[in-house]
């Protein structure tokens, strides 16, 4: 996590998609692929295996200028912990 010109970025966080993510994702109901035995489950499961170490979350907000003024730079950091 960093902040930069107003600017809160948190990297530091993991990303976790299942099955019935993927495939809702992709326009279809889960329910409904699964009762079907497709082949897109099994599919889903290995674009989640293979893809998982080739995302990188970033999540960037800005930070209200007041929010900034009214705290000194330890509890910027401080509110920013807690916030995660």
């Amino acid at each position: 996590e960093g902040s930069a010109g107003g600017l809160n970025v948190a990297r530091d966080w993991e990303l976790s998609a299942d099955v019935d993510m993927v495939l809702r994702a992709q326009g279809a109901d889960a329910a409904a692929v699964r009762a079907r035995r497709s082949n897109a489950v099994s599919v889903a499961e290995q674009a989640i295996a293979q893809g998982a170490g080739l995302i990188r979350p970033v999540v960037a907000g800005l930070v209200p200028a007041a929010s900034q003024e009214n705290q000194g730079p330890a509890n910027q950091s401080r509110s920013h912990q807690e916030e995660s």
